[in-house]
């Protein structure tokens, strides 16, 4: 009986909401769903990083957004690795400015 929670006190049964979105016009997305952005969202970072350093030579910051996406990637949980992936997406995005 997904989404419903028995009482202690008088065995009704009453209908808890665990699923809800904070935004019901949208659909829940699906863990398989989740992971899948979130390792194509690590390819498409990993790719600008390369291409950025090719083109511009590899600075510090380029340095340490790819040792985010490689070294500390696989000792991370998913949770963790959206964390890796904001942190390195701010790397990025402050060397890009300082290059300009």
């Amino acid at each position: 009986m997904r989404g419903l929670q028995r009482t202690n006190n008088d065995n009704q049964i009453v209908q808890r909401n665990t699923h809800a979105s904070t935004n019901a016009s949208q659909p829940r997305q699906t863990s398989r769903q989740r992971v899948d952005q979130i390792v194509r969202q690590r390819e498409r970072l990993i790719a600008e990083v390369q291409n950025f350093s090719a083109e511009q030579g590899r600075s510090e910051s380029a340095q340490k957004a790819q040792q985010l996406l490689t070294r500390w990637w696989a000792k991370a949980d998913w949770k963790a690795r959206e964390e890796l992936l904001k942190a390195a997406e701010w790397l990025i995005q402050m060397d890009k400015q300082g290059r300009a």
